[in-house]
């Protein structure tokens, strides 16, 4: 196996090294484990990756440049390979603390009907979602699990994202 773990937080990093080398100092050494201190945004992929997490990094990126990344994204795995990832989506009884939550968090907010438009959109099959709501939080997450299909559909959409104030809306059109 072979891992690029990528974080803009170089401490994140170190930290993660130490675990690392306590588990295993030739994870690191044997290049089984790549630390890699960038922005996803910027970020050039290798090319035939089998599993792509992105875990509490998709909510956070600029939605502006994420139709960019998702379309990069897809282009880096193999046939087969998977995504992980989740958006976070309001909380319509708990809205008074989106605009908060935005400003503390940078957060961006979407909608079920969105991620499955932009799953759909590079012709994933979905194999597992999920819309999960914390009590205390004023988020709701939506998570999910795509697989790029072996022979892609000749499928050609028009895709777009809309933009409100602390949401980003994507949508896709046949």
């Amino acid at each position: 196996w072979k891992v690029i773990a990528l974080d803009y937080s170089q401490e994140a990093l170190d930290n993660l090294q130490e675990v690392a080398n306590r588990i295993n100092p030739d994870w690191i050494s044997k290049g089984q484990l790549t630390l890699a201190c960038e922005d996803i945004e910027n970020y050039s992929l290798p090319p035939n990756v089998t599993l792509i997490v992105a875990s509490r990094i998709l909510p956070y990126l600029d939605p502006l440049k994420v139709r960019a990344l998702w379309d990069r994204l897809y282009d880096s795995l193999a046939p087969g390979g998977r995504i992980v990832g989740q958006f976070h989506t309001r909380n319509v009884f708990r809205s008074f603390f989106e605009f908060g939550q935005r400003a503390m968090m940078g957060t961006w907010f979407t909608d079920m009907a969105s991620v499955q438009a932009l799953l759909h959109h590079k012709n994933y099959q979905i194999e597992a979602y999920a819309y999960s709501d914390f009590w205390f939080s004023s988020l709701r997450d939506i998570e999910f699990v795509g697989r790029k299909q072996e022979h892609p559909s000749n499928k050609k959409g028009l895709f777009s994202i809309h933009l409100e104030i602390g949401r980003a809306s994507c949508r896709e059109r046949v």
